[in-house]
């Protein structure tokens, strides 16, 4: 039974034609259809296709359907059905913690973005006012309330 799993395995994960276009990147020599012409020609590859840890077909960390259903297959015989659901529950709970602490890591550096990007409006904001001309006279006292001011003051002095 083992035999049989490894050998369905290296089966799914090592097929030719997979092999060369991801093991390798470049484009194999190809034939051209039409036999009166006798150059050869080059299969194009995809270069734009996403690709996690070099070069590949572009899926996560180069493995597709068939692997991935090899993968839990063998999971699956290899350690039962309840060990694999208990594993699957902490790896969600690992992964759920993981998450929650990136979300609190992006609010926390984007609330001390906002409250720098506030304090610098401010400090801004206050710089203008400073170098701004006057133009409300109306706090502005008369000769009068001046005068009224001086000689308060100098009753203050005499008093003392």
């Amino acid at each position: 039974m083992a035999r049989l799993l490894v050998a369905a395995m290296l089966l799914c994960l090592s097929t030719v034609d997979s092999f060369v276009a991801r093991g390798h990147g470049t484009p194999l020599p190809v034939r051209r259809d039409s036999a009166a012409s006798s150059q050869l020609a080059t299969r194009k590859t995809r270069h734009g296709d996403a690709q996690m840890f070099g070069p590949g077909g572009g899926s996560f960390l180069n493995l597709g359907t068939p692997e991935m259903i090899v993968i839990g297959a063998a999971a699956w015989a290899l350690l039962g059905p309840k060990e694999l659901y208990r594993l699957a529950q902490e790896a969600g709970k690992f992964l759920g913690e993981w998450q929650s602490l990136g979300l609190q890591a992006k609010n926390t550096f984007t609330e001390a973005l906002e409250s720098e990007l506030r304090a610098d409006e401010e400090a801004q904001r206050k710089e203008e006012a400073a170098a701004a001309p006057v133009s409300d006279f109306s706090q502005v006292p008369t000769m009068e309330e001046l005068e009224q001011q001086r000689r308060l003051d100098e009753l203050r002095r005499q008093v003392r």
